[in-house]
């Protein structure tokens, strides 16, 4: 089964404590605070939803899912897991040996650490396939079994390849979320960022350290600006934007989001 989606505060701080307490190496990479995770989705299920949680054999990433979309390929040992969401969604790293220990996991929920053993055991970055077309879907599609399935990873660490990312530049993802990515090679010492959300080995490129920060509430915010800043006027909206593109770039203008006109 797969869940996809954003949930809860109070179990983000939930794991924050524990890990603080009892692992603080799961927090350096992600600057000691706990943000969007899929273990955040799994620790609000047991008592949110436990029918669902109960019912399920194992949690899938969205980004995984291809893997294991036909018959053949559903046992839990033949899907390819992608580092790009392991390691900045589920506190995954070589360093620690991949997931968090089931006696952390423990800590939070026992059924989290009995779900520990139906999850994958590594995660490979995208300098491999996840796998070869089976024929079932590869007929449905029409295209040629055998070809390779690219391993998942989330949209803009895929966008920031697109975008040319590369040792010394920023890429900038703007949407629902924005999302900065930056690469640095694995061969060079990296420290920890105070108010980075994720640096994973191989989310964004092979051989480099993947380092992400942004804001996850970019179209929220947007649509408070335009609903109740701007009274639902579109055009005082366009106005906005139009100041705002005149600032150039490290100038020291910001906008201060009030409440008032």
């Amino acid at each position: 089964m797969a869940l996809e989606g954003h949930t809860g505060a109070e179990e983000a701080a939930a794991i924050t404590r524990t890990a603080a307490e009892h692992a603080p190496e799961y927090l350096a990479p992600i600057a000691g605070r706990t943000r969007r995770m899929v273990l955040v989705e799994d620790l609000a299920l047991p008592e949110g939803g436990p029918e669902v949680f109960d019912a399920a054999c194992s949690w899938v990433e969205l980004a995984t899912t291809s893997r294991r979309s036909s018959p053949a390929s559903r046992a839990r040992r033949t899907s390819s897991a992608g580092v790009c969401a392991a390691g900045h969604k589920a506190m995954y790293s070589d360093t620690w040996g991949g997931l968090p220990s089931k006696a952390f996991l423990a800590r939070l929920d026992p059924k989290l650490a009995d779900l520990r053993g139906r999850l994958y055991d590594r995660a490979h970055a995208a300098d491999r396939p996840a796998g070869r077309l089976c024929a079932e879907w590869a007929a449905a599609l029409g295209l040629r079994e055998g070809i390779a399935i690219a391993m998942g990873e989330f949209d803009a660490h895929y966008g920031a390849v697109g975008a040319g990312a590369r040792t010394g530049t920023l890429v900038k993802i703007i949407g629902t979320s924005t999302c900065d990515c930056a690469v640095v090679p694995v061969s060079g010492a990296i420290q920890n960022v105070p108010g980075i959300c994720g640096i994973v080995n191989g989310s964004i490129l092979p051989g480099y350290y993947g380092i992400e920060a942004g804001q996850s509430a970019v179209g929220d915010l947007l649509k408070w600006w335009v609903e109740r800043v701007c009274e639902g006027d579109e055009s005082a909206a366009r106005g906005t934007d139009g100041r705002a593109s005149r600032l150039k770039p490290g100038s020291r203008a910001w906008w201060r989001l009030t409440g008032q006109r």
